[in-house]
């Protein structure tokens, strides 16, 4: 028996197109706001525009997924390890990681070709804390080829 395709509704398609803007390119979440009232204008797209906090949301809920989601286990992995930001007494440490198979060589990486693997929050870092992370990751990544960082002396000496 053949599958009927799948419709999808008009604000589902919306939501998609104002995502794949945001992510795709470099507009901010209040100019992927007003594009979506500037379409809805212009093609007479009977839809209700989002503010730029439903936007950040909609983001928001994709990296949480992407983060959380179960990450295939080989014997590839590259990381990137970097101390992103400070909040309040916190510092936050993210991993990013990407199989080696994955790359392609003609061209620098994305931030696309990345996946999220960690993010972490504390108020003190040292080697053996970053030591730890990492080994944590690879019980749940498998072998890791490499990392890469920038030459902090915590991260050096995890």
């Amino acid at each position: 028996m053949q599958e009927r395709p799948q419709k999808y509704s008009a604000s589902f398609l919306n939501i998609q197109m104002l995502v794949a803007i945001k992510l795709q390119t470099s507009a901010s979440f209040r100019a992927v706001a007003k594009i979506s009232m500037i379409l809805r204008r212009y093609l007479d797209i009977p839809l209700q525009a989002p503010t730029h906090k439903t936007v950040l949301i909609w983001i928001q809920k994709i990296g949480y997924y992407l983060l959380t989601k179960k990450k295939e286990r080989a014997d590839d992995w590259i990381l990137i390890l970097d101390h992103s930001i400070q909040l309040g007494q916190e510092k936050l440490f993210v991993v990013f990681g990407i199989r080696e198979r994955h790359i392609d060589f003609r061209r620098p990486l994305r931030y696309q070709d990345l996946a999220p693997v960690r993010d972490i929050s504390k108020p003190h870092w040292n080697g053996q804390v970053i030591r730890d992370c990492v080994c944590d990751i690879r019980k749940e990544l498998g072998q890791i080829t490499y990392a890469v960082g920038d030459y902090g002396s915590d991260i050096r000496a995890g």
